[in-house]
């Protein structure tokens, strides 16, 4: 099992996280309340969820899901509270994946969720490599970690991923 280890003092949460440019969420907090009234994500809210997070979406219309799928999975992904379910469904819709059913969740679903990108996951002390894709228990164990360090320093999830996110930045841009 994977060990997380936050890569930065739980002091600086807040300082990291202010240098983070907030208007890079713009397209997702736009989203958000539209979502989350509605209930599920459709094929072009997906688009815009992947573009956000700057990964390829499939020409190939036989790797990406349909509409009716897109709306019904995320529905569910949105609804359930089965950890498990609610994350499973979401992997294998194709077109998705680990880090857009991670955003789609972080962002419009009503629980407390972490982002599982590169840099966040670099920030608490994991190559990327080691984590097999769409795995449920690396995800929970991730999303537990998270939610710990997010709850004993005070900050709301997306405050927590701002600052392991910029943490990578500071880092890997000097």
């Amino acid at each position: 099992m994977t060990k997380f280890n936050l890569e930065f003092s739980e002091k600086k949460i807040h300082e990291l996280a202010a240098q983070y440019d907030v208007t890079y969420d713009e397209p997702m907090r736009k989203m958000q309340s539209v979502i989350r009234e509605r209930g599920w994500v459709t094929l072009p809210d997906l688009k815009r969820i992947r573009k956000w997070l700057k990964l390829r979406f499939w020409a190939n219309t036989q790797k990406t899901a349909v509409p009716q799928q897109v709306v019904g999975v995320t529905a569910f992904a949105l609804a359930t509270c089965d950890e498990h379910e609610k994350w499973q469904a979401l992997v294998n819709l194709k077109g998705v994946g680990t880090r857009a059913a991670s955003a789609l969740l972080h962002w419009f679903s009503q629980g407390n969720y972490p982002i599982v990108s590169e840099p966040s996951l670099w920030s608490c002390g994991v190559d990327i490599g080691e984590m097999p894709d769409g795995d449920v228990a690396f995800w929970i164990a991730y999303t537990k970690f998270c939610r710990e360090k997010a709850e004993r320093n005070g900050v709301s999830m997306r405050v927590l991923d701002r600052a392991l996110s910029q943490h990578h930045y500071n880092v890997k841009a000097k």
